[in-house]
């Protein structure tokens, strides 16, 4: 059977790096969670996200988010949150779609671990929709430009 665990490197490259983008695909593992987030900040880096989940959507949006399953190291399934944030636009648009796809995010995940119930304005909803949000926002590529004036159309 293949392989279908996330791998960090760049498929045509072998590069932690895509040739578009100083960014390595990140990845992590969250502590009170049973899932491990994924972004991808160019359709480059998307593409090669894709390589190693093939359940992701192809997508042109400005912002993605996808839950999947895949096995781990005991075959189990283990949940995987995968973000897609363009960075192709202004700073307005990519925060909006920061916050737009960390609540996202955090669905998938109350969903994944059975608090499909929790309110988007109670305590846990709005802690991991931030860590989400602190977390992407953290991994945009160096260089971005934070004043380009780009906008969605």
């Amino acid at each position: 059977l293949p392989d279908h665990r996330p791998r960090p490197t760049h498929p045509r490259t072998g590069s932690r790096r895509t040739p578009e983008q100083t960014v390595t695909l990140r990845e992590h593992r969250l502590d009170v969670y049973p899932v491990t987030l994924h972004a991808a900040y160019s359709r480059d880096e998307w593409a090669a996200l894709r390589d190693t989940i093939d359940s992701l959507p192809e997508s042109e949006a400005r912002g993605v988010t996808s839950r999947d399953a895949l096995p781990d190291e005991h075959g189990d399934d283990a949940c995987h949150v995968s973000i897609l944030i363009q960075t192709l636009y202004g700073p307005r648009d990519v925060i909006d779609s920061i916050a737009h796809e960390a609540v996202h995010a955090a669905g998938a995940i109350f969903e994944h671990v059975g608090e499909d119930n929790i309110k988007p304005w109670s305590e846990p909803h709005a802690y991991l929709v931030g860590f989400i949000a602190s977390w992407l926002w953290e991994g945009l590529p160096d260089g971005w430009d934070h004043n380009a004036q780009g906008s969605h159309p």
